[in-house]
């Protein structure tokens, strides 16, 4: 999964802008802000139908996504 999240943000850093600039001249700037807020829009309602996402970041979790450094499993070698 963290190489998925990880190809995702090498992609979606250098498009992004690319694809804001195409919707911008082939749309115009009142319908290139339609198509960014139903973006929003979509983003939002996928981000609050996943329940897993919920948990992310609150304290009760914390102990649970605490990430041991070195793993135990480099000093059985």
């Amino acid at each position: 999964m963290g190489v998925g999240i990880l190809a995702g943000s090498v992609l979606a850093g250098p498009t992004t802008p690319l694809v804001g600039s195409f919707l911008l001249q082939g749309l115009g700037i009142g319908s290139a802000m339609w198509v960014f807020a139903a973006g929003w829009v979509v983003l939002f309602a996928a981000m609050f139908l996943v329940r897993s996402l919920w948990r992310i970041g609150l304290p009760d979790t914390w102990d649970g996504d605490a990430i041991e450094w070195p793993p135990p499993a480099a000093f059985d070698r």
